[in-house]
């Protein structure tokens, strides 16, 4: 493997990226667990929150569902059968908080070595991911690096809590080392020069950094995730070599799209057509079915217990907005056709052509990846491009990685222009 040597640098020693110091000299050691290189896997503390709210939730739904049901409890008959959606939202947390438990079981809690003390903008963010047992998955890791804005808004029963992708990179590591009695998955992500850096200081307004690893592996599937340190250093003003980049990483610049991603992209005479299928991100696809359902039954306990009309239609419409998202999902297809100077989008639902859009390849001022829609700690990516006026054209969604958008984004602009 090329990112094996990693592991040399992954232990407690001072690494090439340490640096001493504490407080607002080093913002890194405050914590514990970065200063001593050693992160343990947050998702262990969300599955034990996740089958407490199940066994909560689960609870209560099992209590007042037979109450309703008895002939002296006065429920008018739509209302009895309406409650019936929270015992069956609790069965799918009961068996969410199952699966989750069952991953902790047989993987235990994995542990990330850092092998830079902290992450650079402009160098990279490495180490090593120890977990017990040893698994080999035919598809290798997936290594996700995400910078994340964290928000905080109202308080109490209003509080929510929401997240914003301000970047994101990932890597797909073939195959693992052996460390005791488990494996060590290793590497090696560079970081762009501009990044934002961890910033904790605001409780309610955080940058954050999240490494995630992820594999399909029969049974049940491996995943961790880890709160990592990105700081600017003096380093950071020393960026990664072509020769470290290739060495490192060897499809930094992009990757062409994989079987599973179902894109299609091709040279012809003139030019290069991307085509996007429908109905091929099912993962995504399904993810947004099952979230509209539950929004669909959310409705329909409302006006079973007798809410304001209006406030059901203002739910509605956002209901709507879904039913046609899983449309273009399912029967969308898409195509870019792209020439010298020109370039054609052009787009069809369940076969029946929506009609087509010429471009002036002399207005394209930029292409490139868009973060798009976002399951868990997934990020499907969109390839868009942007004209002189300032508006940006959305070529084609759910692309799975950021480094396949981006590799589409290259054939694009060198087809159009090597200016673009």
């Amino acid at each position: 493997m090329g990112l094996q040597w990693l592991a040399c640098g992954a232990g407690r020693r001072p690494g090439p990226h340490a640096v001493t110091g504490t407080g607002a000299s080093a913002p890194w050691l405050a914590r514990r667990e970065w200063a001593e290189r050693r992160i343990a896997d947050r998702s262990r503390a969300g599955t034990w929150a996740l089958t407490g709210f199940a066994l909560f939730w689960n609870a209560i739904a099992w209590t007042v569902v037979p109450a309703v049901f008895r002939p002296e409890s006065g429920a008018r008959e739509p209302a009895r059968y309406a409650v019936l959606i929270f015992p069956v939202a609790g069965l799918f947390l009961a068996a969410a908080a199952a699966r989750a438990v069952l991953r902790q079981l047989r993987y235990g809690a994995s542990i990330l070595e850092l092998a830079t003390l902290p992450g650079p903008p402009g160098r990279l963010l490495a180490g090593v991911i120890e977990t017990r047992g040893v698994i080999a998955p035919t598809a290798g890791f997936r290594v996700r690096l995400s910078c994340l804005r964290r928000r905080v808004r109202g308080s109490g029963k209003n509080r929510s809590t929401s997240e914003e992708l301000l970047w994101q990179d990932e890597q797909v590591i073939p195959g693992a080392s052996r460390l005791g009695g488990g494996i060590g998955i290793p590497f090696a992500i560079p970081l762009p020069a501009d990044a934002h850096e961890t910033d904790e200081r605001d409780a309610a307004d955080k940058t954050v950094w999240r490494l995630t690893v992820d594999a399909d592996v029969s049974g049940v599937d491996y995943s961790a995730g880890f709160e990592v340190p990105v700081f600017r250093t003096a380093e950071s003003d020393t960026p990664l070599g072509p020769d470290e980049l290739a060495r490192l990483d060897p499809t930094a610049e992009g990757t062409p799209p994989g079987p599973a991603s179902g894109i299609g992209c091709h040279r012809t005479v003139g030019g290069l057509v991307v085509e996007f299928p429908a109905g091929r991100a099912p993962r995504a696809a399904w993810a947004m079915v099952w979230f509209t359902l539950l929004w669909t039954a959310v409705i329909v306990v409302m006006l079973r217990l007798g809410a304001p009309v209006f406030l059901a239609l203002i739910f509605g419409l956002f209901d709507l907005v879904l039913f046609v998202g899983i449309g273009q999902v399912f029967l969308l297809r898409t195509w870019v056709r792209a020439e010298a100077g020109d370039l054609v989008v052009a787009s069809a639902l369940a076969g029946v052509p929506l009609g087509e859009r010429r471009v002036d390849g002399r207005r394209v001022t930029r292409v490139g990846p868009e973060p798009g829609f976002r399951t868990g700690t997934d990020t499907w990516w969109d390839l868009a491009m942007w004209l002189d006026d300032g508006r940006k054209v959305i070529l084609g969604r759910t692309i799975p990685t950021r480094r396949e958008a981006e590799w589409l984004a290259a054939e694009l602009r060198t087809t159009l222009s090597p200016a673009v």
